[in-house]
């Protein structure tokens, strides 16, 4: 039958305990001036609810600086454990407890990338979307978002990272006619990372509406009337512009409500030139029409 060791009140437990996280587990780390000290015994429990158990073999004295390196299987991503060190004298005595000490493993979950992965434009607005992907990682903290253009590397986004609550994302600092992919990937509190999740999606200018049809420019008493056709619901406003032979077109008036327009300020012998052009729900204007000539008689 083994003896549990007898518990020696003056011997000296370890001091200066220290537990770091490593790649595949936890090093812990103490310092003993213990004259009497066989060796020490390391011991690890996950909550504190249980009591701790003996983890290490003896790890013999006379060093300046002790550890212990605690790969073991049964630690888990994202897991928090406690660990505390304790002095053996030669004749099998043990110390008090050192102090506690807590780490978490730096072992790497593998984490289920964003699924579903799509995106909306809207008036040069891009938004992705994914699936809640709470309903798949219990510890998921959020979300990390990439772009880069066709050629480029993946850069994140400024406004990254989002929180686990939010699975979409926007952006609209986007040039027409460009190229971009997109990736997204999981993170938890333990610093594992999912696989990237990769969208393309190209960039198209605003399709601009083209001059009004049926343009007409005839000379009503001393005035110049305008006149074009039935305009679609995209259309918000109507420009018409003024020229001389030689000088640059000048815009005179902004139609939002009619579809004529009278221009009074002309005079007899002059000959003018008008150009009509249409802007959108997005107050982008498209491109003027052909020049229409009148000689005001």
């Amino acid at each position: 039958m083994q003896l549990i060791p007898e518990i020696n009140q003056y011997l000296c437990r370890p001091k200066e305990i220290d537990a770091t996280s490593q790649p595949k587990g936890i090093n812990v780390y103490w310092k003993s001036d213990e004259p009497f000290a066989k060796g020490f015994y390391v011991y690890r429990r996950d909550n504190t609810t249980v009591p701790f158990v003996l983890i290490s073999p003896l790890i013999a004295s006379r060093q300046p600086i002790y550890s212990f390196s605690d790969t073991s299987q049964q630690l888990q991503a994202g897991g928090v454990y406690q660990y505390i060190v304790r002095t053996i004298s030669d004749n099998n005595q043990l110390s008090k407890p050192s102090d506690t000490v807590s780490a978490n493993p730096g072992i790497k979950k593998a984490m289920t990338p964003p699924t579903n992965l799509r995106f909306r434009e809207n008036n040069g607005m891009l938004t992705l979307l994914w699936d809640d992907m709470r309903n798949w990682e219990s510890n998921l903290m959020g979300y990390k978002v990439y772009r880069k253009t066709s050629n480029g590397a993946f850069v994140k986004m400024d406004n990254d990272s989002l929180k686990s609550e939010r699975n979409f994302f926007e952006d609209s600092e986007l040039s027409s006619g460009t190229s971009y992919v997109y990736g997204v990937k999981t993170f938890d509190n333990s610093g594992s990372e999912s696989e990237m999740a990769t969208i393309s999606f190209t960039a198209v200018g605003e399709l601009l509406a083209g001059p009004p049809s049926g343009i007409s420019v005839s000379q009503t008493g001393d005035n110049v009337f305008i006149t074009w056709g039935q305009i679609s619901g995209d259309i918000v406003a109507i420009k018409i512009y003024k020229s001389e032979k030689g000088i640059q077109p000048k815009l005179i008036a902004t139609i939002t409500d009619v579809d004529s327009y009278t221009d009074k300020n002309v005079f007899k012998g002059k000959l003018y030139f008008y150009q009509l052009s249409t802007v959108g729900k997005s107050n982008k204007e498209g491109a003027q029409s052909e020049k229409i000539s009148i000689r005001v008689k």
